[in-house]
């Protein structure tokens, strides 16, 4: 029987120890619970409008500590022997591919991968090359039999995506072939990472696979200590992630050996996310911690910071922007922190949590809460520059393409806004959490549990 999902388990929790009676709707309400004022000091904390732009996997060289530590890594090469991993190469025939020949044949020019959960290692989840708009018509669609609760990530030749009944499939862009597919024996509610040559996943079962790219096979995995749903980032030949222990745990891409595991506090749910040699993370202890890429050495935590935060949780990944991190919590808030000490430049509150992790573009923060409500904000000032009501709880994170924010939510589907307005251009039934992932090449829509491959429609006369 598929566990309970994580949000219920909060929510019920919160709803017995702190009084709060839902709406209707389903979504905790935040009235009445007492909580510092909201924080606006964004002018006095340092705001550069010319860090912003994107870096992804290879463009970072290598993040290897200088002295690795000792830690002994429990690194295997054989599959599960819980279950045999099942890797196989058929084709999907269940919805014939709706790409002519041509089509399937064209040459197309390289484009920037989405290669790790939120495109870029700042997690900012706008790719400026993929500028695709609606109406679109569908290329394919392929039925996954289980909950996406995260995205695929995808380059030129391949899309993958791993869903909670343990599977990892990997289909190819332009006619949604079957490429490979493994088993691994544990739910995952995690993005994959892509490389040259691998495919890195974690599961709840506690491990960090690194699988063959070509065929799926199992390289190498890595018992990170306990569950974990934290996205790996890949930087250079490092792979980062956290653990329900509290732990960030940095790995080397070739051998799966660890580099450093560093203790943190709470719970890890979240992603790490990079900028400039730095890591930032929150966690379940209600706090937020920066780590040097390298060592793993604690630059800062805002538990040193005099009256930080709301007691809340961060399930929330950060997007690094403007010298500053931007990223939910349970409290109700989105929070904007100094990425050079962990000040509060601004909070943002809404009328219930915010797990969603906000996408950033051009001097905007853009996020949903499970108050129905899905906010632009400035990302300098905090203020507010609109909001749209969506009809139900937004849990997951917005992806930018062009001038349209994307976003779904758990009851009445995907919606795509006007970045500038908040207008609704877009809607679709379908959806829960995260609905797209766009390369320069490629626009893929991911609903409850199917993923499609869409393109513009171009009318002909």
């Amino acid at each position: 029987m598929r566990r309970l999902p994580r949000r219920c388990l909060v929510l019920a929790g919160a709803v017995i120890t702190l009084g709060i009676v839902g709406t209707a709707g389903g979504y905790a309400a935040l009235k009445g619970i007492t909580r510092p004022a909201d924080v606006k000091q964004g002018e006095s904390v340092p705001f550069s409008i010319e860090d912003a732009a994107p870096v992804l996997a290879t463009d970072v060289g290598s993040t290897a500590s200088v002295a690795e530590t000792t830690t002994p890594a429990d690194t295997t090469t054989p599959a599960d022997t819980t279950t045999p991993a099942e890797t196989t190469t058929p084709v999907e025939t269940t919805i014939p591919p709706e790409t002519t020949a041509a089509a399937a044949t064209a040459a197309l020019p390289p484009s920037a991968p989405w290669s790790v959960w939120g495109f870029d290692l700042a997690h900012t989840r706008y790719n400026p090359e993929a500028v695709q708009k609606p109406p679109f018509v569908r290329v394919w669609k392929r039925p996954l039999g289980s909950l996406a609760e995260f995205p695929p990530v995808a380059d030129d030749d391949m899309v993958v995506i791993q869903t909670h009944d343990g599977k990892v499939r990997a289909y190819a862009p332009l006619d949604g072939r079957l490429l490979w597919i493994t088993y691994l024996a544990a739910p995952m509610a995690a993005s994959p990472a892509l490389s040259a040559g691998y495919v890195f996943v974690s599961s709840l079962g506690g491990f960090v696979y690194s699988l063959n790219r070509t065929n799926g096979q199992i390289e190498w995995r890595f018992k990170v200590g306990s569950r974990t749903e934290s996205s790996p980032l890949l930087v250079g030949d490092s792979l980062y992630v956290g653990n329900e222990g509290g732990e960030v745990v940095s790995l080397d891409t070739r051998t799966g050996k660890p580099r450093w595991r560093t203790k943190i506090g709470g719970a890890v749910k979240a992603s790490p996310s990079y900028r400039k040699g730095q890591l930032f993370v929150g966690s379940y202890d209600g706090n937020v911690t920066s780590l040097d890429a390298r060592s793993g050495k604690i630059l800062w935590t805002t538990r040193q910071l005099e009256g930080f935060g709301g007691g809340g949780q961060f399930y929330s990944t950060p997007a690094v922007a403007y010298g500053r991190l931007y990223l939910g919590n349970t409290d109700g808030r989105l929070y904007c922190l100094s990425a050079s000490d962990g000040r509060i430049a601004w909070t943002h509150s809404t009328g219930g949590y915010v797990y969603s992790s906000p996408a950033v573009k051009d001097g905007v923060v853009f996020f949903g809460s499970y108050d129905h409500r899905f906010y632009a904000l400035d990302a300098r000032t905090g203020a507010e520059r609109w909001k749209y009501d969506a009809g139900s709880e937004i849990s997951g994170a917005p992806t930018v393409v062009g001038d349209l924010v994307y976003f779904s939510t758990f009851k009445d589907g995907s919606f795509g806004l006007d970045e500038k307005t908040g207008k609704k251009i877009w809607h679709n039934e379908d959806g829960r959490y995260n609905p797209v992932v766009a390369t320069a090449n490629h626009f893929y829509f991911v609903g409850r549990s199917a993923l499609t491959r869409v393109r513009e429609r171009r009318d002909t006369h």
